[in-house]
């Protein structure tokens, strides 16, 4: 029987320090944060940043009810809103009838058919990129990961026939998502978020002199960019976006296509080479689904093992950790009444790791994805490390390309390891982890 108690009673958890709560113990430790807490408190439990108190909870059930069920209920805005100032308000800070005016004028851009025009381009640059970096071996994973990542998403929102210094332009992204983890807010030049700032207003009139420009011309179905279909979309009454919202989307995108893409592809080359016996398999499923004609987007869907592969990388390791929610009207959940004054953070690293859906959670075992196992799909919602409902990430499709197209590149043309090779937790300090890692390739071929 459901009692309704209001959590800030009986919850187990602690607010921490006055005012800051518990910031300072997230920002050190991370992933860690909150799986110490789930192994203390139970899969629901409380805690506080900035004053705002915050309840974190996981599991198939909660997930389905926070993104699907009872979305009403929350708000991705009061969940995210402090990215505003620096990217304004797209799909992610949107909710109810805005978020779905926006998505629907936004999908054309991530269509299969858009997406099937990106891949020769992602391919070349993907070609490009390592050949370039196999020259000079030994950087940083997770700098080779951004590097690479970027350039291929610059490339498909921004250039088609737009004239755009690439190099310039994602240097000032680099300062604006180095912004959004920064927590003194401030606008000073010299520090990470003054430069993020001003970053965001130099690309802001980058992009509205885009956006004009390509208001004037007709949209080419053969070789077309993201902004291309955004400034070209229109509903069924002939309502399109305002040039601020697509700016605005823009800047979002880029967040999304970039820095998560760059950790599910960091994490994917550090389990590839802890695990050589799964190069093996992706090579041959490669020759086998492929051959010799040269991998075209048509082959995609049939890489199976690869799918299982992204689909295990995201669930040890996935780009998002936590999933922020303002509450907005009363919600009860396992004995708890939570109120206006109160945000959720759903959390996929620990529905993730439950032994209840997946076995073995800590191992890296891309089988469990494949029939007849799929554990995944034991419980909706039990894997949802790109979100759920209707604020699914509109751009896992592509991402899933991009990810398909560089392992594809790197298993028939290169070996590759890390190095140092050494052991670390399954549950770590992600960023800081994969920080100390750097890239080694050799040509097969």
């Amino acid at each position: 029987m459901t009692t309704n108690s209001h959590p800030k009673n009986n919850i187990p958890g602690s607010y921490g320090y006055p005012i800051a709560g518990e910031l300072f113990s997230l920002v050190t430790n991370e992933q860690l944060f909150y799986w110490k807490r789930y192994q203390k408190y139970g899969a629901i439990y409380k805690t506080s940043f900035l004053g705002k108190k915050t309840v974190i909870i996981a599991g198939p059930e909660i997930n389905r009810a926070v993104l699907k069920d009872q979305a009403y209920k929350f708000s991705s805005y009061s969940g995210w809103q402090g990215l505003e100032p620096l990217i304004g308000k797209g799909l992610l800070l949107q909710d109810g009838l805005e978020h779905q005016h926006s998505r629907k004028l936004i999908f054309p851009a991530f269509s299969k058919c858009a997406i099937s025009q990106y891949f020769t381009k992602i391919k070349s640059i993907v070609e490009d990129f390592l050949k370039e970096y196999c020259l000079d071996t030994d950087k940083k994973l997770i700098s080779v990961s951004r590097a690479l990542t970027l350039k291929i998403i610059i490339n498909i929102l921004l250039t088609s026939n737009h004239k755009i210094d690439i190099d310039k332009t994602s240097q000032l992204f680099h300062y604006l998502i180095d912004g959004m983890l920064a927590y003194i807010r401030l606008d000073i030049p010299f520090i990470t978020y003054g430069k993020a700032l001003k970053a965001r207003r130099d690309l802001f009139d980058e992009l509205e002199i885009i956006v004009k420009d390509t208001q004037g011309k007709t949209l080419s179905h053969d070789d077309s960019s993201v902004i291309d279909f955004l400034v070209h979309s229109t509903d069924e009454s002939g309502n399109s976006l305002s040039n601020n919202e697509i700016i605005s989307q823009i800047f979002q995108l880029v967040l999304g296509g970039h820095e998560t893409t760059a950790k599910l592809l960091c994490w994917t080359i550090i389990m590839l080479s802890r695990h050589i016996d799964w190069q093996s398999k992706l090579r041959n499923e490669y020759y086998e689904v492929v051959g010799d004609s040269g991998l075209t987007v048509d082959h995609l869907p049939r890489l199976k093992l690869m799918d299982a592969v992204l689909k295990e990388v995201e669930r040890l390791y996935p780009p998002l950790y936590f999933i922020p929610r303002g509450i907005i009207s009363d919600f009860e959940f396992s004995g708890f009444t939570f109120t206006s004054d109160w945000l959720i953070h759903l959390s996929p690293l620990i529905t993730h790791r439950m032994s209840s859906i997946y076995t073995n959670p800590h191992d890296f075992d891309p089988e469990r994805f494949l029939p007849p196992r799929e554990e995944h799909n034991r419980y909706p919602y039990s894997l949802i490390g790109f979100g759920g409902g209707k604020h699914f990430c509109l751009g896992n499709e592509l991402a899933n390309v991009e990810m398909k197209i560089i392992l594809a590149t790197l298993i028939t043309n290169y070996s590759f390891d890390i190095f140092p090779n050494v052991y670390f937790d399954s549950i770590c300090k992600g960023k800081r982890i994969a920080n100390k890692f750097f890239f080694r390739t050799c040509t097969l071929h």
